[in-house]
């Protein structure tokens, strides 16, 4: 379940997932963060009204792994952040919450577009790559040379600020039904969000959000070790106790059968912690 990875908030059906391989700079370090902000608006309203890049990266915890030693490497890979001219917007870790052994976490990084994702990568390791990796290298190491790179946008963004950690985000991994394609799909997710927002008249905080994510890699890779997908999508929730409320109001429409009519899918649920949200 290698591409089961990462993050802001989506419920993409027409997007994909899987994995490729992705050649960036050297480095086993984390990027900025990503997650809520007020209603799409002031702070990050461009954010969530644009496409992004959104890169994962699988992590393993090292042996002097501590909260408070992680806590340092994300304030310090922060402070090398700032001061790059091409930088990732947001970031955020995922934690599974299910058992496996392929990795400890995800380390997922935001960026704007392609150019300065590939821009900021090469000027990494001087930038402050080479002194984190090695400054934190038993505390946490992500594989850097090996990312899996996703277009994602915004289908319901936060409608308010998430205090607390962590958040609870599941990722649907979905293939198209027989019969069904691309273009099928995107009816659906326009009914979803019109469904979010009738929800939203009555539950004007409703601690919730939703992307959708087309991989930039061939998903149906027949030499790939991964069951093959079409679309993958992302709910993300301010908590569980809100994941639960949206679901009992879910569970009492019709629009789950709409999209047993184009897509099956597998659910992958995580903690997510915030390692850097979108600047003002």
């Amino acid at each position: 379940m290698k591409h089961f990875y990462s993050v802001i908030f989506f419920l993409g059906l027409v997007s994909g997932c899987a994995q490729e391989q992705q050649e960036v700079g050297e480095t086993n370090d984390l990027a900025t963060e990503s997650t809520q902000v007020e209603e799409a608006s002031d702070s990050a309203g461009g954010f969530y009204e644009s496409e992004r890049i959104i890169e994962f990266m699988l992590c393993d915890e090292g042996s002097d792994y501590t909260d408070d030693a992680m806590r340092a490497l994300i304030d310090d890979w922060n402070t090398a952040i700032d001061v790059m001219d091409n930088r990732v917007i947001a970031s955020y870790g995922l934690r599974p919450k299910y058992e496996t052994e392929m990795f400890d976490g995800i380390w997922t990084l935001v960026w704007p577009d392609m150019e300065t994702r590939d821009a900021g990568w090469e000027a990494w390791p001087e930038n402050g790559g080479k002194a984190l990796r090695e400054k934190y290298e038993t505390v946490l190491t992500c594989q850097s040379e090996t990312t899996y790179l996703y277009s994602g946008h915004t289908i319901a963004a936060p409608s308010s600020i998430w205090e607390g950690e962590p958040h609870f985000v599941s990722y649907h991994f979905c293939s198209f039904n027989e019969g069904v394609v691309g273009e099928d799909v995107q009816p659906v997710e326009t009914k979803i969000a019109g469904w979010i927002e009738q929800y939203r008249q009555t539950n004007a905080d409703d601690g919730m959000a939703l992307n959708g994510l087309t991989p930039l890699f061939d998903s149906r890779n027949p030499d790939d070790e991964i069951d093959d997908f079409d679309g993958v999508g992302m709910w993300g929730y301010r908590s569980v106790d809100d994941a639960n409320k949206f679901a009992e109001a879910w569970a009492e429409s019709d629009i789950q059968a709409e999209i047993d009519k184009v897509v099956s899918c597998k659910e992958y649920d995580f903690d997510m912690y915030i390692f850097r949200l979108p600047e003002a």
